[in-house]
């Protein structure tokens, strides 16, 4: 979630300057969202903007803007999106660029120690580093800027221009989904691999320790729990759930555990219709409500998706649990007193 920020903090352990750049604002159709970010230093960079040429360029401008002699701070470029810059996008897009070094060094180890909690970032343009708030009527306190008592549809990054300033007010929250994934076998891996880098908040569990690769999956937090329906309980209200342990019986023990909280926004189980129907039937009989066994999703994955390959059953159900979880109502980032 805020890969970024710790990326940032290394080049600053290492004395190495780099370049922040962010989409500040989009009017139109654009590469990237606004929000998305890219560190680009003497030799390197990290992340994306989009490629092609706004990223091409932008990492040019970037480049100049560290060799430049004047120490810049801050500044916003308007990018249009047309024919003179090689793109049809046929939007338009803010770019900020910050410089960062060790004296920004406060505010980073400040944003990371807020873990999981969301907050508010605040950018003055031509000022140095960010103010880092998790309360938005503190921010609205303490700064002199006269931010605004409503943001409607707010859901990341809003560039204003406030008193004749000009500001990026940047919401950081992990939107990722939370994933519950029951079981370590082959498939369990290829899917534990598939949603690492995707906007999935992933939960590995299984009862056997030597079941996870040696090598562990960066963003995937690995739990040996012994039965693994006892993690049932640890999800949060709306987790996403994917059950493919390797035994019948504790697919059926988790299964029961999520349709009994009745809280799951999907509980999925590998298998066939033939063990669904099974499920049901046993799940019937240990007293779970119809309506409630009908949200078992068996086979997984997306309709029209052949293959048991592990791989290919992975991409099926990234596929199916993407498309769900953009249909999906996510909520907000929850920053305390935010409009």
């Amino acid at each position: 979630m805020r890969d970024w920020v710790q990326t940032l903090r290394s080049l600053c352990d290492k004395s190495e300057p780099g370049l922040l750049v962010t989409v500040a604002a989009v009017e139109g159709s654009a590469p990237r969202e606004a929000g998305a970010k890219m560190i680009v230093t003497d030799r390197n960079s990290y992340g994306t903007i989009g490629g092609g040429q706004l990223e091409y360029q932008a990492m040019a401008r970037a480049r100049s803007l560290l060799a430049d002699g004047t120490q810049i701070v801050s500044l916003l470029d308007d990018i249009p999106l047309g024919p003179e810059l090689g793109q049809c996008c046929g939007g338009r897009a803010q770019l900020l660029f910050e410089r960062i070094d060790k004296a920004d060094r406060g505010w980073l180890e400040q944003l990371l120690g807020q873990r999981d909690e969301s907050a508010l970032l605040v950018t003055e343009i031509g000022r140095r580093g960010k103010q880092v708030f998790t309360d938005f009527a503190e921010a609205r306190a303490k700064l002199s800027l006269a931010l605004p008592d409503g943001l409607e549809g707010w859901e990341s990054v809003r560039f204003l221009n406030l008193e004749g300033a000009a500001v990026v007010l940047e919401i950081v929250a992990d939107r990722r989904t939370p994933l519950y994934l029951f079981g370590a076998g082959h498939v369990g891996r290829a899917v534990a691999a598939a949603f690492a880098p995707l906007p999935f908040k992933v939960t590995w569990i299984d009862d056997r320790s030597d079941s996870f690769p040696a090598e562990p999956l960066e963003d995937v937090a690995v739990e040996v729990v012994d039965p693994p329906n006892f993690a049932v309980d640890r999800a949060p209200s709306g987790a996403f759930f994917l059950v493919m342990t390797h035994s019948h019986p504790l697919d059926q023990a988790v299964c029961e555990a999520v349709l009994r909280r009745g809280d799951a926004a999907y509980l999925g189980l590998i298998g066939s219709a033939t063990k669904r129907a099974r499920f049901v039937n046993r799940l019937a009989a240990k007293g779970i409500p119809a309506e409630k066994i009908e949200s078992l999703h068996c086979p997984i994955g997306m309709p029209g998706i052949s293959g048991k390959e592990p791989a290919v059953i992975a991409a099926a159900v990234a596929a199916d649990l993407l498309l769900r979880r953009s249909n999906a109502d996510i909520g907000a980032a929850g920053l305390r007193g935010s409009p």
